[in-house]
């Protein structure tokens, strides 16, 4: 981003921001994770506001995700892989398939996104 522009936080991503306190606390162990995904918010917001999803608070795949209980289909790695690929594959899409871009918007490295997704069979 240039020097001199910069972002608004929304009022409505603010009050997301506030009105989880206990996954805020688990979410952001300390400050420093709270700055790098306002900075990851900022990077990668498609305008000048930061929307609550830009935040990134609950990754969309796993909000939507079927409950898992006693019926649950899978084994517990089978489940795993396909959450993790889901992900992946989403913040590839949402980087156009940029994958330096998407290892940063998942919070990890180059080399971990590459090993994981030969992991999961993702070309």
């Amino acid at each position: 981003m240039p020097r001199g522009h910069s972002r608004a936080l929304r009022s409505d991503s603010a009050a997301a921001l506030r009105s989880r306190p206990q996954a805020l606390r688990a979410t952001f162990g300390n400050a420093r994770e709270l700055e790098n995904t306002l900075e990851r918010a900022v990077a990668l917001a498609a305008s000048d506001e930061i929307r609550p999803e830009d935040l990134q608070l609950v990754p969309a795949t796993l909000a939507s995700a079927e409950p898992v209980g006693t019926s649950a289909r899978w084994p517990l790695q089978e489940y795993l892989d396909r959450v993790e690929k889901e992900v992946i594959l989403e913040a590839l899409e949402k980087t156009r398939f940029n994958r330096t871009a998407a290892a940063k918007l998942l919070g990890i490295t180059f080399r971990a996104l590459r090993y994981r997704m030969e992991r999961l069979g993702i070309r």
